[in-house]
């Protein structure tokens, strides 16, 4: 082998070198510029905004599985508990009824579902888009969507590849007032659920038996650290039963399953004017109803508020 073909084997190798040092830095700061992207998430309680049209993200009552947008009404099914996955993951937890976040199949058009007990999967990122707005991307890699960017309550959430429309963008909004309560501290424990959970049992538990609204009678069942929660979760119980063993008025007739959400929605909202000293006025919500269903609204909303105790 001469010095020529020496020299240009050389060249070749410290070329190749370069190459390949270039490739990896630009798959490091590609990375990076990825990770960066994603943002970390205060662990808390949150109603989630379709940005464009301003409603929320809906637990519907009719099956506590389906997700789907919705007037904003400061109700629990509105609100979700944002979780550490650990990395840039979250679980995101129905309040109503502690179910979490995922989708019922994988492909563009999933819907978005509720489902009892996490999987692995069932974990979502959030990637700033700027001005407050975000992507919530599940681990699959596709995105929380708004089907056409439908302004009609009632349309079920779906994922789609990530486009960065209008109909892909959200807003969360911390969770503030009477229905908000410390996230768990420890999210292996869950302590925090566990005292909620607890209280919500006592609160059904007490209007079955006919009790009068009282969660420290059962102070023996939590300590000042936890009494937040237990109480929030006994007000929560006994509202639940409450609206469970509503007898509809009979002037109503019988209501179809958008008749009774409405009444539903009403009684729950004027038991939490009454708790709360609010004067007696269904007409503060005028974004809870629309001109064909608010005599169902205005009659629950009468019964909840009469009713109180």
């Amino acid at each position: 082998m001469n010095l020529i073909t020496v020299e240009v084997n050389t060249m070749r190798r410290v070329v190749t070198l370069l190459a390949v040092s270039f490739i990896t830095s630009l798959s490091w700061l590609s990375t990076t510029a990825m990770a960066q992207r994603y943002m970390v998430i205060p662990p808390g309680l949150y109603e989630i905004e379709i940005a464009p049209t301003g409603k929320v993200l809906d637990l519907r009552r009719e099956d506590m599985r389906t997700v789907q947008q919705w007037e904003r009404g400061g109700v629990r099914n509105q609100q979700w508990n944002i979780e550490s996955a650990g990395g840039n993951y979250y679980a995101i937890r129905s309040a109503q009824n502690g179910a979490y976040l995922t989708i019922g199949e994988y492909g563009n058009g999933a819907r978005v579902i509720a489902v009892p007990r996490r999987d692995r999967d069932d974990v979502w990122r959030f990637e700033s888009l700027g001005n407050g707005e975000v992507l919530i991307v599940h681990s699959s890699g596709l995105t929380l969507d708004n089907p056409n960017g439908s302004l009609n309550n009632g349309m079920p959430l779906q994922v789609w590849s990530i486009a960065r429309n209008n109909n892909q963008r959200f807003r969360l909004a911390p969770v503030v007032g009477p229905f908000a309560r410390r996230q768990p501290v420890d999210p292996i424990r869950n302590t925090g659920r566990e005292d909620f959970d607890e209280g919500h049992r006592a609160g059904i538990s007490d209007y079955q038996a006919d009790l009068s609204r009282n969660y420290r009678r059962h102070r023996g069942e939590y300590n000042r650290f936890t009494e937040r929660e237990f109480s929030e979760g006994y007000n929560a119980g006994y509202d639940d039963a409450r609206i469970g063993a509503v007898r509809y008025d009979n002037s109503l007739g019988v209501l179809n399953v958008y008749e009774r959400r409405y009444y539903e929605d009403g009684y729950r909202l004027g038991q939490q004017d009454a708790r709360y000293g609010n004067y007696s006025d269904y007409r503060r919500y005028p974004g809870r109803y629309n001109r064909q269903y608010e005599p169902f609204f205005r009659r629950g909303y009468e019964a909840g508020y009469n009713n109180f105790r």
